[in-house]
């Protein structure tokens, strides 16, 4: 579907086999091939148990395919080992989780600082400054000195997504970022996923939710482990 020299992300032929408790070989994804060029914004959709987690955590380095290969910035994820994983994914991937899994001990701003820490692209006296930019991105620059716990949900997706955003990844990806928002909320973070994807940070968005589908490029329907739908969309407003 798309130029191989534009391609950020190329899964091909990838499948994960797990055991189940009695032995038994359970399949979550089937020869699964898939290009997505840099820039776009890709959801990825399907029912509970239709692959999509596994998919995600294939993506992001968290998990390692059982066949075929898994290709992301010119990086063949499965020739790495797991330190190298997780060095590799705090470069290049940020991740939005749908219970934001800030740390409530940290403020706002020192969760932003802290995953440049763990990283250590950014020099250590610029981290703060790039933090309050984040969060002023964000709309959430007032909150930098408060707890998570004491923001709505809303609010404490934004400081996810800003932390996300930290260490600047070509790659976002968004495991139900909607799935406890109301829908005036929802709105909101979607409009910034679009504004993060127009400045050219490549989107994937993991989704149960038809509506926010509407929202992507392009929608990449799963069944039962496999791929069964690719579409090219225009994006609903």
């Amino acid at each position: 579907m798309t130029d191989a020299s534009r391609s950020l992300l190329r899964l091909t032929n990838v499948s994960k086999a797990f055991t189940r408790p009695d032995g038994t070989p359970f399949m979550a994804l089937n020869r699964v091939s898939l290009d997505v060029p840099a820039g776009q914004r890709v959801a990825i959709i399907g029912k509970s148990g239709s692959g999509k987690s596994t998919l995600l955590n294939l993506l992001t380095g968290i998990d390692q395919a059982t066949d075929g290969t898994v290709l992301i910035g010119g990086q063949l994820l499965g020739q790495l080992s797991e330190n190298e994983l997780a060095r590799w994914r705090g470069k290049h991937v940020g991740i939005v989780f749908q219970f934001f899994q800030l740390m409530p001990t940290l403020t706002v701003l020192e969760n932003i600082v802290f995953a440049m820490d763990l990283v250590g692209i950014v020099p250590t006296g610029q981290r703060e400054d790039k933090a309050r930019n984040l969060l002023d991105r964000v709309g959430l620059a007032d909150q930098a000195d408060k707890l998570p716990q004491t923001l709505s949900g809303g609010q404490q997706q934004r400081v996810a997504i800003a932390r996300a955003l930290a260490n600047d990844p070509p790659l976002l990806v968004a495991d139900e970022p909607t799935g406890n928002l109301d829908s005036q909320t929802t709105e909101s973070i979607l409009a910034l996923f679009e504004s993060i994807n127009a400045q050219g940070v490549t989107l994937l968005i993991v989704t149960h939710d038809e509506d926010v589908a509407r929202r992507a490029h392009r929608t990449i329907r799963l069944r039962d482990g496999q791929l069964v739908d690719d579409t090219l969309t225009t994006p609903a407003s």
